[in-house]
């Protein structure tokens, strides 16, 4: 949608913002389904739980917890081949994710394209995977996590830094410099869940909370933003 020869975006979080589930049970139960990568997920679940629990009760920083997770998603697909990796998250779009999309959110996905708006889904998840959703999705652009390619084969390994909090937003306008899109950015809109995206919602004039956590759910009464409940 043009306005004064700027043109407004839509942003869309992934995991709890466009679908109820997260993408790294869906990595975890096809490991186990398939027999595969099963040590790693055994010692991802364990490892990253253990902090989780500590978080829980204030020995350790559940941002610092939350953020690890995250980084060691890849380890989950460690030595898969980067040319079988379409199949592979398609596999997982598929059969662990597609079903729970959030109806309410897509819808507005919908309303958003058929206006003719750029719409980027941004979220920390590995970018390869994004662009697979990106295709069956229609949106315009991905922003995402970098996964380590050696010889052929994802090495488990982040390329750091993740987009995460500010560098979520910074990266959002990065690939907006890039693409050489000028923004109405007060006529734009962003959807998340998440307390930890709240510089992406303040990059827009329209932020909308799809289920917020706690923390987001007072900024956003606070701030009158439209809370989605879908």
């Amino acid at each position: 949608m043009v306005k004064n020869n700027k043109k407004t975006v839509a942003i869309f979080d992934f995991d709890g913002t466009l679908v109820e589930g997260h993408l790294w049970g869906a990595f975890l139960k096809e490991n186990f389904k398939t027999k595969k990568r099963i040590f790693l997920s055994i010692w991802h679940i364990f490892y990253h739980m253990f902090f989780y629990y500590l978080s829980k009760f204030n020995f350790y920083s559940m941002e610092k917890c939350l953020k690890s997770w995250t980084e060691d998603i890849p380890g989950l697909f460690k030595n898969l081949k980067k040319e079988a990796s379409k199949y592979f998250f398609k596999k997982i779009w598929d059969d662990y994710l597609a079903g729970s999309l959030k109806k309410e959110v897509f819808k507005r996905l919908k309303w958003h394209q058929k206006r003719g708006d750029i719409t980027i889904l941004a979220s920390n998840a590995p970018k390869d995977f994004l662009l697979v959703v990106k295709e069956i999705l229609n949106f315009d652009f991905v922003v995402g996590t970098e996964v380590e390619v050696k010889n052929g084969k994802y090495t488990g390994k982040t390329i750091l830094p993740i987009p995460w909090r500010k560098e979520k937003a910074r990266k959002i306008l990065e690939l907006l410099n890039k693409e050489k899109i000028e923004v109405d950015f007060k006529n734009s809109f962003a959807y998340s869940d998440s307390e930890r995206d709240i510089e992406m919602l303040k990059l827009v004039g329209n932020p909308v909370v799809v289920n917020p956590d706690e923390k987001l759910l007072k900024i956003a009464k606070k701030n009158k933003w439209e809370i989605l409940s879908p």
